[in-house]
């Protein structure tokens, strides 16, 4: 689950400000900003008026969600979305759910009106296809799942989920180098481990591989034996 301060967001909105996330985030650095350019890419099929977002469906249906901003009131009465990307060739919403603390994503199918929850915004494929997550909740900072959502002809799947990687607190940037490759450069609870990562889709499935940066290896060179 995403940790951005949905109070630190609505400050910033309030004030006209840049928000930065809480870690660089894929898609929506600036959701405000972000969402003004993925409603002009919708051409008409996603309307902000105030606190409702409204996006239209393949068959003419509506989805609206509603802005609770009276978040004095308490955590169940402070929630904010964002549409942060369309994608015309998937036909999909990706909205940023921003709560009083924490948040998450949500991928909806404009042919079916389907939701999908992820923890995380996504990291978009270059042919627009998959969806890689890596999850940024502390709380859960011994598990940290990394996912791959694939987009089918009837909805979204998941197709792969990392096991447990213990200490991994951070995603230092992450990049799809090919529609079969992802970079990414990881930060542990204790930095002499950081390293970098390969998640690679192979004949039998993903795999995941991890190394230290060299950095990381020249303050524990191997001993000789």
């Amino acid at each position: 689950m995403m940790r951005n301060s949905h109070i630190a967001t609505l400050i910033a909105v309030w004030l006209g400000c840049p928000i930065a996330s809480a870690r660089s985030a894929p898609l929506a650095n600036d959701p405000v900003k972000a969402e003004t350019s993925a409603i002009r890419k919708a051409g008409g099929l996603v309307v902000r008026s105030g606190t409702a977002l409204t996006l239209t469906l393949s068959g003419g249906g509506k989805l609206k969600y509603v802005n609770e901003l009276d978040c004095d009131a308490g955590p169940d009465h402070c929630v904010h979305y964002f549409l942060v990307d369309f994608q015309p060739g998937e036909e999909m919403f990706i909205l940023r759910q921003d709560f009083y603390e924490g948040g998450q994503a949500l991928l909806i199918d404009r042919r079916t009106g389907k939701q999908t929850v992820l923890d995380a915004l996504p990291y978009v494929s270059p042919n627009g296809t998959r969806y890689f997550v890596f999850d940024d909740d502390f709380e859960n900072s011994t598990e940290w799942p990394m996912q791959i959502w694939r987009r089918t002809s009837t909805g979204v799947t998941l197709e792969w989920q990392s096991p447990p990687v213990l200490g991994l607190v951070a995603d230092r940037g992450s990049n799809w180098t090919s529609d079969s490759k992802i970079k990414l450069r990881l930060h542990f609870l204790d930095p002499e481990h950081d390293g970098t990562a390969d998640v690679v889709l192979t004949p039998s499935g993903w795999s995941l591989t991890i190394q230290k940066l060299p950095e990381a290896r020249a303050k524990h060179p191997p001993q000789k034996r």
